[in-house]
């Protein structure tokens, strides 16, 4: 896997969208050098969680305290159950509202990642 910088990556994204597609590539800050995101074979793109926003980082730490031990479909269901039931704590309410769908995409990523 390739490891650039994202202005790197910004002034030829095609060029290294190709070279994504043949081996992976992690997108790293300009100024810290910390990665920021990945790009998978295929072009599927992934967030570290390093580097998700302060409303990802709500969401997808609400998630975790609801996943029991190696189950993340009981712990989604839980939290659509609690969505139904308007039991979910308000930051994450506004953290839902102001996530796109590939934020929220991300944070689902991460969440079973481990698995």
């Amino acid at each position: 896997m390739y490891q650039i910088s994202e202005s790197t990556y910004l002034e030829n994204k095609d060029n290294w969208d190709k070279v994504a597609e043949e081996g992976g590539l992690e997108i790293c800050d300009d100024e810290t050098g910390e990665p920021i995101y990945t790009i998978q074979e295929g072009g599927r793109m992934d967030k570290t969680r390093d580097a998700m926003n302060d409303d990802q980082r709500i969401l997808l730490s609400y998630l975790e305290s609801l996943v029991p031990e190696d189950d993340v479909l009981m712990g989604i269901a839980e939290f659509q159950s609690r969505l139904s039931e308007h039991s979910v704590p308000k930051e994450v309410y506004i953290a839902l509202g102001m996530l796109s769908n590939a934020e929220i995409t991300n944070v689902l990523h991460e969440l079973t990642r481990p698995f």
